[in-house]
């Protein structure tokens, strides 16, 4: 082998650097997803791999460093938030902070699809709007959700002031878990069943009404 053909097989071991557009990067919401893994992008704060793509964790801009790492940088600067309302109709991502035998406390971080709120709103999901009672059996609600987990659900109506607005996660196979952490490991949950997601590091099964992911582009 010539060395010009050892060079050439050398340079082909290296992943491509790929610079992101400006419009690629910016503000992003958790869920989303942010770049294909194949093309030597690797995964930094508030980044996960999922599938062979690479998805926001947290809400912020995303940013992308010289070594190629993607971040999700966090700020509290109004230029990535919005004072933009809720309504009924809308899904909404947030953050389970309570979990009690009747129902779910969630701190709303966001409209989906819009820039993260300025402050969090708060949000339940009470037991019988976990699922379509007609289609499945309900579970238990700390077996649908752990506090930390993110959650993308749709509001029904608004409650009382200790309640907030009342939110549903079983209208759409999309709603429900989209982000959390196992137990056990601490490493991101991957979508394994409706009600099931696994540990990426363990192989552990966890409960968790798990939102169905994204569908891979043809």
């Amino acid at each position: 082998m010539t060395s010009d053909a050892i060079a050439a097989a050398l340079c082909a071991r290296v992943p491509k650097i790929v610079k992101m557009s400006d419009a690629a990067l910016g503000a992003v919401l958790p869920g989303r997803k942010v770049a294909d893994s194949s093309l030597g992008l690797t995964a930094g704060f508030g980044i996960y791999e999922k599938n062979g793509y690479l998805f926001a964790a947290l809400p912020g801009t995303l940013t992308q460093s010289p070594s190629n790492v993607l971040s999700v940088q966090t700020s509290s600067s109004s230029k990535l938030h919005t004072q933009a309302i809720p309504v009924i109709g809308q899904n909404i991502i947030g953050r389970i902070v309570r979990i009690t035998s009747k129902y779910a406390g969630i701190d709303i971080l966001a409209v989906d699809g819009e820039l993260p709120l300025m402050e969090p709103i708060k949000g339940t999901i009470r037991t019988q709007d976990v699922v379509e009672v007609e289609e499945k059996e309900v579970p238990p609600v700390h077996l649908a959700f752990r506090p930390g987990d993110l959650v993308r659900a749709r509001i029904i109506g608004v409650g009382d002031p200790s309640a907030g607005f009342l939110l549903s996660t079983g209208f759409d196979a999309h709603l429900g878990v989209i982000y959390g952490k196992s137990a056990a490991a601490g490493a991101p949950l991957l979508p394994f069943a409706w009600n099931e997601m696994i540990c990426s590091k363990t192989g552990t099964k966890e409960k968790r009404k798990c939102a169905k992911p994204e569908s891979k582009p043809n």
